[in-house]
């Protein structure tokens, strides 16, 4: 598939040509032409000295979620101790009498970190078009670089 860079907001990723974004003051939302779902990208840099550790990450990424009493998650990767920590999990989210499917995707590079989700109704979760746009959405903040941050030499 034809992938594309894209530049918003700070940081730098692959994207395939489908893709749609729409950058606000805090956060990006994407979507593909697809329109099963939508993503939303934001920014952040941990406040303290160190990068986060993996649990740290994960708590941060479920408040992402911003949702009391949040189901538990499924479909959970587990950040592995890396240059990087990447992780993702998903949530059956329930508003106004309908059910949602929630992926969260984080990355964190040192102190700098993304988040995102992905939603989409929970009836189409099963379909092609849905799964595909999750595994494109892992690429894309997978392949995050913090454009602030680093060098063209240092993303080599």
């Amino acid at each position: 598939m034809d992938t594309v860079e894209i530049c918003l907001g700070g940081i730098v990723f692959k994207a395939t040509r489908e893709w749609m974004f729409f950058p606000y003051e805090n956060f990006i939302l994407a979507r593909r032409d697809s329109q099963k779902g939508i993503l939303k990208i934001a920014l952040a840099e941990s406040s303290n000295s160190r990068s986060p550790s993996a649990g740290e990450l994960f708590e941060t990424a479920r408040g992402f979620v911003s949702r009391e009493n949040l189901p538990e998650p499924f479909d959970v990767k587990e950040p592995q101790p890396g240059a990087y920590l990447f992780g993702a999990a998903s949530f059956k989210i329930s508003e106004k009498n309908r059910d949602y499917l929630t992926r969260v995707l984080y990355l964190s590079r040192g102190k700098d970190m993304i988040f995102a989700t992905y939603g989409c109704p929970w009836e189409r979760r099963e379909e092609e078009a849905v799964q595909q746009e999750l595994y494109q959405c892992e690429k894309m903040i997978l392949s995050v670089r913090f454009a602030s941050r680093e060098t063209p030499e240092s993303t080599k």
